[in-house]
Formats: structure tokens, sequence, C-alpha cells
């Protein structure tokens, strides 16, 4: 009878927690869209295929989360409320990030400004192992002034590369379409003095 109550008691805190994991998700999201989406000169490009990866990523991290916890606070009380506050941290982050991979690349014609997801290429090993850096960088969007872009190369029919005086970006799509929405917005932008290179169309 004890065990099945505590089956129970464990089942509750992961539907509890992942429950609450969604309402954070949607709430970074809202607020997201609050400040970067706010008025009609602001062009999304939203690429759920291209985010899926990392949302299921970060769920699966989750999930793994919960379940240690679960069995944690059947081993030990003190332990469990002493990592709680860890986890709930680290909790936040992650729906922090899953809101900010739905946002995908906002190009605001207001501020001049495209907004996009960074590359994690910037992290070491040691980042990835901490995970809390590769969470930061998930929660986080990095920022190009559009004037300042000089070229936009393409590569492998899924990729853009911005050159200019702030060195390279490159936003990954998962289709020529998505990518292509994106080259039009930027070149659209009233005041560009951006190169397109047609011809190159690198393979991987």
């Amino acid at each position: 009878m004890a065990t099945t109550k505590k089956k129970q008691n464990d089942e509750l805190l992961m539907y509890g927690a992942a429950a609450l994991l969604m309402v954070l998700a949607l709430f970074h999201y809202f607020r997201l869209r609050q400040k970067y989406l706010t008025n009609e000169n602001a062009h999304q490009i939203f690429d759920f295929k291209a985010m899926l990866p990392k949302l299921l990523t970060i769920g699966s991290g989750l999930l793994v989360t919960i379940i240690l916890m679960a069995q944690l606070k059947g081993y030990s009380e003190v332990l469990f409320w002493l990592t709680l506050p860890l986890c709930i941290y680290a909790g936040n982050l992650a729906a922090k990030a899953q809101a900010y991979m739905l946002l995908g690349v906002v190009i605001d014609y207001n501020t001049g400004i495209v907004h996009f997801p960074p590359n994690l290429e910037r992290l070491d090993l040691f980042d990835y192992l901490k995970v809390i850096p590769v969470l930061k960088v998930w929660t986080d969007l990095d920022t190009v002034d559009i004037t300042q872009i000089e070229r936009i190369t393409r590569q492998a029919g899924k990729s853009l590369f911005m050159i200019g005086k702030f060195g390279s970006r490159r936003i990954t799509f998962t289709d020529k379409g998505k990518r292509d929405e994106c080259i039009y917005w930027l070149t659209s932008f009233e005041g560009n003095h951006i190169g397109l290179a047609n011809e190159v169309e690198f393979s991987e």
C-alpha cells in the first residue's frame, strides 16, 4: 500500500513539474512576443522543424531530471530539498530556452536589427558538461545591425551567412523556403547595402 502511494506521489510530482515548465515556457514566450513582435514592421521567421531537435533535447533532459528528483525524494528528503532550488533554476532556464527557440528569427525594420538564436559553436566541451552555460546560450538572442551586413552567402540549401564589420554570423533553417524568406526580409530593408552571392550554394 505504501509502495503504491509512493508511486502515485512520484507520478504526481513528475506531471506537476512538467505542467509547471510548460506554463513557464509559454509565459516567457509571450513576454518575448511583447518585446520583439509588437509592431507590424517586425517580421518573424518561424521554423519549428529547425527548433525541434533542441526542444527534444531539453525536454529529454528535463524528464530525466524530474525522474531523478522523484527517486531522490524517496531516498532522502534532505537531499531533495537541498537540490530543489538548483533544479528550479535550471528548469526556468530550460523554459526560457524553449521560448527563445519558438521565437525564431525576428527582423525588425523599426530598429534595423535582426535577432536570431546564437550558434553553440562558441561553447567548449567543459561548457557542455556543465549544462548551465548551454542553457544560457539558448536563453539569449544574437543581434546584427542590418545596415552593417555587407554580404550574404548561402550554404547547403538551408544556411545563410551574414558577413560584415561585425565578422560573420550563421542562421540555419530546415529548407530553402525559410532561408530565402529570411534573405528577402533582410535585403528588402531600406538603406541596406547587402550583396547577395547567388552563385554560392556550397554542399556540406
